[in-house]
């Protein structure tokens, strides 16, 4: 993820190297879309490494309930 804020740095400092620059260009043009295009992409990747993320942790956290509460009935049925 580290990565990924990186490139999303360096991605809004070009936008806004681009977005500077006055021009008609459509070449200019073309580039401001692409970064735009790949500031997007990387926002969404990151959006979807933190989906991910918590899913993984939902998924310990309701595995390591489940295992717990497995622990807890076979120590209450030693008890007994």
């Amino acid at each position: 993820m580290k990565f990924n804020q990186e490139k999303l740095k360096e991605y809004q400092e070009n936008i806004n190297k681009i977005s500077k620059r006055k021009s008609n260009s459509d070449t200019q043009n073309m580039l401001w879309a692409m970064e735009i295009l790949n500031n997007q992409n990387l926002i969404l990747n990151l959006q979807n490494q933190i989906e991910n993320l918590n899913k993984a942790k939902l998924l310990l956290i309701n595995e390591t309930i489940r295992k717990l509460k497995i622990n807890r009935d076979i120590d209450l049925k030693k008890i007994k």
